[in-house]
């Protein structure tokens, strides 16, 4: 549910809205980690769309930027720890779920985030947050086998490093489905290594640009888009 750098949408892009609901009913998913959604309706929408439960959480400290996770036919239970204090008062400024599901009877943790950027951080630098962030996500819970979402920093950076000490393996790093130059990327999907889920190439990524159909100035995502399909 993309916004461009210095928009903060209070309503989603109906069309969009739609074109992401085809691509992701193409993609036939078990569960999604969407970030930037601008409302509870919208999380609804796409829910009933593709027949899916989701649950929606507003922004901590920016309620513009909220987030939801969805599921399909499995047993699950969302932890909303985006009001979490993350460092004195402050809580996390966009959103943090993390859902505890079954998946063949066996347990599966996913967490979804959005990591702050440096665009409200003291000068434009955000990465002390966000390594703040994430430590409050590995105090409120156990590792989840899964952590996707938009870390707002790139492969270089101490986040990055941060996740690769704590055991996690960076799906795009590994697969072919991501077409993005590796200093391009913020966003990631995260597996756990000594987790039994397994990362494997997915087809139906998109190449960029990723924009609406005969709307070129109208992105689906302004991000380079991050595939893969987890198995369990």
């Amino acid at each position: 549910m993309p916004s461009r750098w210095g928009e903060e949408r209070t309503e989603a892009h109906a069309d969009v809205v739609a074109a992401l609901i085809s691509f992701y009913r193409e993609l036939e998913p078990d569960f999604l980690c969407l970030q930037e959604v601008p409302s509870p309706e919208t999380c609804d929408k796409v829910a009933v769309e593709l027949g899916m439960r989701g649950h929606y959480a507003q922004g901590g400290g920016r309620p513009a930027y909220g987030g939801a996770l969805l599921w399909r036919a499995h047993d699950g239970v969302v932890d909303d720890l985006t009001h979490t204090r993350v460092r004195d008062e402050r809580i996390f400024e966009r959103i943090c779920l993390v859902l505890r599901a079954k998946v063949n009877g066996e347990p599966l943790v996913i967490a979804n985030m959005h990591l702050s950027s440096n665009r409200f951080a003291p000068d434009c630098c955000g990465g002390r947050t966000r390594l703040n962030e994430l430590e409050a996500l590995f105090r409120a819970c156990s590792p989840p086998d899964i952590v996707a979402g938009d870390f707002n920093a790139r492969p270089d950076s101490a986040e990055y490093v941060a996740m690769i000490e704590r055991g996690y393996i960076d799906c795009g790093s590994l697969l072919s489905a991501n077409r993005c130059q590796a200093d391009e990327r913020i966003d990631y999907i995260w597996v756990r290594e000594d987790s039994a889920v397994r990362a494997e190439d997915v087809t139906g990524i998109p190449d960029r640009p990723f924009t609406l159909a005969g709307e070129s100035s109208v992105d689906l995502s302004d991000h380079p888009v991050v595939g893969a399909r987890l198995t369990w």
